[in-house]
This record gives structure tokens, C-alpha cells and sequence, in this order.
């Protein structure tokens, strides 16, 4: 196997890293996997000092592979099209809370 040249830089329970990921593997790409961390404190009230939700977005793929630009532009093409957050801030939904 090549020596990984792609960096994904995600969470494996993110369906987007995993539809990413499983794309380089199918067209025979190697990477490497570099896990996000989060800080779920805030969101789970352990920290009132910590922010809930996203201050930054990013996903970024530094990539020197053998990959070739068609399949770069593929998964550049597919990873918009398929990132949930990038859609969702992008063309944000409405948002509504309520009570019954």
C-alpha cells in the first residue's frame, strides 16, 4: 500500500466522513484519518463557560496523492453535495422550537 498523502480530518460517526472516506477507498486512494476533537460540554450542560454549537466549520483535505484531478474534483463535487452541515449553512432550513 502507498504511503498516505490525503488527511481527512473528521469524526467516524459523522455519516459525510464516513461517505468521504469510503469514497477514497473505492477509488483506491489511501489517507489518513485525523479525528476532530469536540468539546461536548457545553452541549451537555457539564460547562456553562463552554459554547454550545459550532464557532467554525471547516473541512479541509490536504491532499499530494496519485489521485488524479478528476477523482479530486469527484470528491470535492460529492462532499458538498452530501455534507449535511455544508447544505444546512449553505441553504439554511427554518428553524422553529415549540410546545404542544
Amino acid at each position: 500500500m502507498r504511503q498516505p498523502n490525503v488527511s481527512v480530518y473528521g469524526s467516524r460517526s459523522c455519516p459525510d466522513t464516513v461517505r468521504a472516506t469510503e469514497y477514497l477507498e473505492s477509488q483506491g486512494v489511501p489517507y489518513e484519518f485525523k479525528d476532530v476533537d469536540l468539546d461536548f460540554r457545553g452541549t451537555l450542560a457539564i460547562s456553562k463557560e463552554v459554547t454550545v454549537g459550532f464557532k467554525a466549520v471547516r473541512l479541509r483535505f490536504d491532499i499530494d496523492s496519485d489521485a488524479t484531478e478528476e477523482q479530486l474534483a469527484t470528491l470535492m463535487k460529492l462532499t458538498e453535495r452530501y455534507c449535511v452541515i455544508y447544505q444546512s449553512l449553505k441553504n439554511p432550513p427554518a428553524l422553529s422550537v415549540t410546545t404542544d
